[in-house]
């Protein structure tokens, strides 16, 4: 018996916890959510955060009347990947998403919609990125869903109507993407309270702003800042809305974005001017802004934070016990205690696999992509000359002070930033790769001299001769 407690009373805490997180709210209790998403959006060209031109004054306003995170981060550079983590709380490679085409988020993953719908709330939810469409897991726990119409060209038959062309057929505006949440509230009112998730994708490339948002910015203003403010024009008539339907300062509003963008601040690095390939600030560096009735008006956060705090401070806020995971609420650090002193990133994204340390004076990036090419595990004719240019050029590790020196290659190394290496080796080994979902729709890979072996995460019995195994064990596809 004695050796039968230690399980009896786990069992009693896993009952309990099911319980608790499945309890229902009262919904004359509970805050309205609404959960705002702005695609690629990097928090240092937001006006709110400092940049010299008006880009955001609607999120201006909110973060006014709410707590403006500004030491924020993304967990990883791509939208599949971080949306994950944004609406589970888990790291990427716990979900099993790493590879674009494949990857989707697992059934048994606990999403933040699923978690509010349990508990009384009516969930909509709609997105103009094709890569959190339904196929890929993320319409788990919501009520309605709307799809991208707007897909992806690897994503459909290859004469499909709907795929995306810059000038034939872009991505939805800000416009479009508002006035359809706002029509989706109106044909599901109810007596619950409201989970609104919406993912605005225009300042994502391309960048193809109107007239009208880059003359509100003034001469000279790039045409990234104009979709920022055509973005923001968007969120503002989204929240007017919601306000006119009584969905107004009682309501728990936030915003954040799934990563950022290079642009210019990398010149010697090639593909860092865009994201996924790369674990710098300009991709991790996103806005959160939260806004709630308890919460202080105009607060600026020093504190790090990053997405896996996202899901429990929401549910902190709502009153709705969070599930176990590597995030903690920020309502902590927005009182002024502290929290963690590093964040961690990741991106396992094409060919590209990186992880990094990030504090508040300090990176350290380990770049086994890089590794791989210098040992001749990627042969220069498999990859496009771009992607072997930039595999050429960075080193397999990365050490600097932030903000003293150039982000990218350089001679020199930071000692500081060295001494992390240790804490981001244990990360790596500590939080679990599960391996992924989806793949079976394609369910071989061609290595670099072009020989076709079977996927091993795609098949479960897969027999590999000892040297297709040691190259797929130096691609990273095995351990």
């Amino acid at each position: 018996m004695r050796h039968l407690l230690p399980i009896l009373l786990a069992f009693l805490a896993v009952a309990l916890g099911a319980v608790m997180l499945s309890r229902t709210l009262d919904p004359r209790e509970a805050p309205d959510v609404v959960f705002i998403v702005i695609d690629t959006t990097r928090a240092d060209r937001l006006s709110t955060y400092g940049w010299s031109r008006p880009t955001s004054p609607n999120l201006d306003a909110l973060a006014a009347e709410g707590v403006r995170f500004d030491a924020h981060h993304a967990n990883s550079s791509w939208t599949r990947s971080s949306m994950g983590t944004l609406l589970t709380g888990r790291y990427a490679r716990e979900l099993g998403v790493y590879e674009e085409r494949y990857d989707r988020l697992p059934d048994d993953a606990r999403t933040l919609p699923e978690i509010l719908h349990d508990a009384g709330y009516t969930t909509l939810g709609l997105t103009s990125n094709p890569n959190i469409n339904a196929v890929f897991g993320f319409d788990q726990g919501f009520d309605v869903w709307e799809d991208s119409a707007v897909v992806f060209k690897f994503m459909e038959a290859e004469d499909d109507a709907r795929h995306f062309h810059p000038k034939r057929r872009p991505m939805v505006d800000a416009d479009t993407v508002a006035r359809r949440a706002l029509a989706l509230v109106d044909a599901h009112k109810s007596d619950k309270p409201l989970y609104l998730q919406v993912l605005f994708v225009d300042p994502h490339y391309p960048y193809d702003p109107p007239d009208s948002a880059l003359e509100a910015l003034g001469d000279g203003a790039a045409p990234y800042e104009g979709e920022i403010r055509q973005a923001d024009a968007g969120v503002g008539r989204l929240l007017a809305g919601l306000a006119d339907r009584g969905i107004d300062e009682q309501a728990l509003i936030v915003v954040t974005s799934d990563h950022g963008e290079g642009l210019r601040d990398h010149p010697r690095v090639p593909r860092a001017e865009a994201h996924g390939y790369t674990l710098y600030d300009s991709v991790t560096h996103v806005p959160l802004i939260v806004r709630h009735p308890d919460l202080p008006r105009g607060a600026e956060v020093s504190a790090l934070s990053s997405h896996i705090d996202v899901l429990p401070t929401v549910l902190d806020l709502v009153g709705v016990p969070s599930p176990e995971g590597p995030g903690d609420s920020l309502l902590p650090r927005i009182h002024g205690k502290a929290g963690p002193d590093a964040v961690f990133m990741e991106t396992d994204w094409r060919y590209c696999e990186k992880t990094s340390i990030r504090t508040a004076t300090h990176r350290f990036n380990d770049n086994p992509d890089h590794r791989r090419y210098r040992e001749g595990v990627h042969e220069q004719g498999s990859l496009p000359a771009a992607d072997v240019a930039f595999l050429r050029v960075l080193p397999g590790t990365e050490a600097y002070a932030v903000g003293e020196v150039p982000e990218g290659p350089k001679r020199g190394v930071d000692a500081t930033a060295e001494g992390l290496a240790p804490r981001l080796a244990e990360w790596n080994a500590q939080v679990p790769r599960r391996p992924p979902e989806g793949r079976d729709i394609h369910d071989r890979i061609t290595l670099a001299d072009g020989t076709i072996v079977p996927d091993p995460w795609a098949q479960e019995d897969v027999t590999l001769d000892e040297g297709t195994a040691e190259t797929l064990k130096a691609l990273g596809y095995l351990e």
